[in-house]
């Protein structure tokens, strides 16, 4: 009896795994390796528990997980990098960087002399133009220019095209932590430096509707925007977004996102609310000879935006603090830029710009050496 009993025991238990193995085929075959692709043979037949597989576009790797995902797993779990398009990645790729050479560097310096020339950054270019300033709409349009003139020169090999290299944050992961908390500490101090420091009687309300914020309650709001938007979005700067269209419409790749549109619309719609929040709009529409500059300004802001890649919007908010390879030497190199234009400006045009800094506030003033500086020319930051 105890003998039949084991007989049959053993029966249905060699039954089951037959059955077994003949479903799992019917699965099996559902995608198998293609035999003619030795490394991904090699990669589904391997035991190990991480496998690297690369290659160039084409090589299996694709058709290799969800393969896998089908037959051999119960969970899977796919992340990809961001789409590219054209010449340049995407410019919303997270702690991505850029090599340093001696294109980036040369688009630095160039952004720089476009910079002085315009008389505006790329952060100031908008700020003028919630003003009322349309002279820098031909600035937007030189930059537009700029981009386009890039992609020609580096499409006939004039120019070199920058490459993508990752992020130094690895490699300096301790160095960075070190300076992240020194940051935050001085943060910490600067915010109860500023809040001590504020008027009498002045609440929380009054200060963020004030007519004019001091450059660190400035500094740290946008500070603390940044730093909330490139964790939900990543990269956003509005110059990006103008290369990446203007790249897009040329050689027809992606165009950006619609909430990367948003953000670009954002940034003028808040300068012009704040614009209108002081009572400060001068609208300044007749054109002049004077916007002649703001054009050529603009074109070489936008040949050194698409050589770095980015504008100084780019490498304050994000290019520098996620230790970009090209970042810090092609930000010295725009300020040798701008240098060398203020003093060609200064000794060959007799024009001067000065700076003034009183307390938590700087004036910046423009006028022909040797005259005394109108209060038309007088900008407040």
């Amino acid at each position: 009896m105890e003998q039949s009993l084991r007989s049959a025991l053993v029966k249905f238990v060699a039954g089951i795994t037959e059955l077994a193995e003949e479903r799992d085929d019917e699965v099996k075959v559902l995608w198998r390796p293609d035999p003619r692709n030795q490394p991904q043979c090699d990669a589904y037949h391997s035991a190990a528990d991480v496998v690297l597989y690369g290659g160039s576009p084409g090589g299996g790797k694709s058709d290799l997980l969800l393969g896998v995902a089908l037959t051999q797993h119960q969970r899977s779990f796919f992340a990809g990098g961001r789409p590219t398009s054209g010449t340049w990645p995407s410019a919303c790729g997270r702690l991505t960087g850029w090599q340093l050479s001696i294109g980036t560097l040369f688009g630095g310096f160039v952004f720089g002399l476009g910079a002085a020339i315009n008389g505006a950054c790329a952060f100031s270019t908008l700020a003028r133009l919630a003003d009322g300033q349309l002279a820098m709409l031909g600035t937007l349009g030189g930059f537009v220019l700029g981009i386009l003139a890039c992609l020609s020169l580096v499409g006939s090999g004039w120019l070199p095209a920058p490459s993508p290299s990752p992020s130094m944050v690895g490699p300096l992961i301790a160095f960075a932590v070190v300076i992240n908390l020194l940051l935050i500490a001085w943060v910490c101090y600067e915010g109860v430096r500023l809040w001590r420091t504020r008027r009498p009687q002045s609440r929380i309300l009054d200060l963020l509707l004030a007519r004019q914020y001091r450059l660190s309650s400035a500094a740290m709001l946008i500070g603390l925007a940044n730093g909330g938007l490139y964790l939900v979005h990543g990269a956003w700067g509005y110059t990006e977004t103008l290369h990446q269209t203007a790249e897009a419409a040329v050689s027809g790749g992606n165009f950006p996102t619609p909430r990367r549109g948003l953000l670009f619309a954002a940034v003028p719609l808040g300068m012009v609310l704040s614009t209108w929040q002081r009572g400060s709009v001068r609208v300044d529409w007749r054109p002049q000879f004077g916007w002649i500059r703001n054009i050529v300004g603009g074109i070489l802001m936008g040949l050194g935006a698409a050589l770095i890649p980015g504008g100084n919007d780019a490498l304050v908010l994000y290019a520098i603090p996620s230790f970009s390879p090209q970042a810090i030497p092609s930000y010295l190199a725009m300020t040798l830029g701008i240098a060398s234009a203020l003093m060609a400006m200064r000794f060959v045009l007799g024009i001067e710009t000065r700076v003034e800094c009183r307390g938590d506030i700087c004036i910046a003033e423009a006028a022909p050496r040797p005259s005394a500086f109108p209060q038309s020319a007088r900008l407040t930051s």
